[in-house]
């Protein structure tokens, strides 16, 4: 009796250690976890970071003809404990403008341009938390374009909420867009739109076009030749028509 009785308090005593020793282990797993999750905290590891973006051109009207048109964009991580991670921005600049490679000429980061759809994409990696990164494009405009959609001389102004035509006319516009591969909360401030009004140059041979037309991407007109060069095309015109009919009665007679 007393062995059996000395059996089960042995058998009671092994299993009681072995519940110590797994719940030791859980008790240790759970506090190498807290202290991960703390230190990834302090690190700016979090799954949630508000990231945003925002443009200004420079200057603003922009005379044709004088290059380059510097839009600054501010990729900024609002986020106080967080690292953005991953972070792209893709800029959809106006089909009448031409990227200046020369802009990234201090800077590290990769980039490529789709010359197809005129869209830049940069890699900027990571941003720490209340950091901001600041990017300056430049452009030139190319030989085709839209302008005087908006006649004033006033600098037009960029928002989150893309430019209605009829009702804020512009000349040109740049899209840009900023995105994470950490989660953002808010993507109402990732999306930018900046137009750009454009002033005609002194050398500027393009005509001009009404308000009330609808903006394309860009509308190349021809240039109207002098009434003298018309009058001109036009007696050559003649006289080789009188030159020939006179060289076939010459042939027939």
């Amino acid at each position: 009796m007393k062995t059996i009785l000395n059996g089960k308090i042995w058998k009671i005593s092994n299993l009681g250690r072995l519940l110590c020793v797994l719940l030791a282990a859980l008790l240790l797993s759970a506090s190498l976890n807290i202290g991960i999750a703390t230190e990834k905290v302090a690190a700016g590891d979090n799954d949630t970071a508000d990231i945003s973006v925002s443009v200004s051109d420079s200057p603003d009207p922009f005379e044709v003809w004088n290059p380059p048109l510097t839009y600054t964009v501010i990729v900024t991580n609002n986020s106080e404990n967080a690292t953005a991670r991953g972070v792209v921005v893709t800029d959809t600049l106006d089909s009448s403008t031409f990227f200046d490679n020369s802009s990234f000429d201090n800077f590290t980061f990769t980039w490529n341009l789709n010359e197809t759809t005129n869209t830049l994409t940069i890699f900027l990696n990571d941003i720490g938390p209340g950091e901001n990164v600041t990017i300056p494009i430049n452009v030139g405009l190319g030989h085709a374009y839209f302008y005087e959609n908006d006649t004033s001389s006033n600098p037009e102004t960029g928002s989150y909420t893309e430019p209605d035509p009829q009702r804020q006319p512009y000349d040109i516009k740049n899209k840009v867009i900023v995105s994470s591969s950490t989660f953002d909360p808010d993507l109402s401030n990732n999306t930018y739109y900046q137009p750009t009004n454009l002033q005609q140059g002194p050398n500027s041979y393009f005509s001009s076009f009404s308000q009330q037309q609808p903006p394309p991407e860009y509308v190349a007109t021809t240039p109207e030749l002098p009434a003298v060069v018309l009058l001109g095309l036009g007696l050559i015109g003649i006289g080789t028509f009188i030159l020939i009919r006179r060289r076939l009665l010459a042939a027939q007679g």
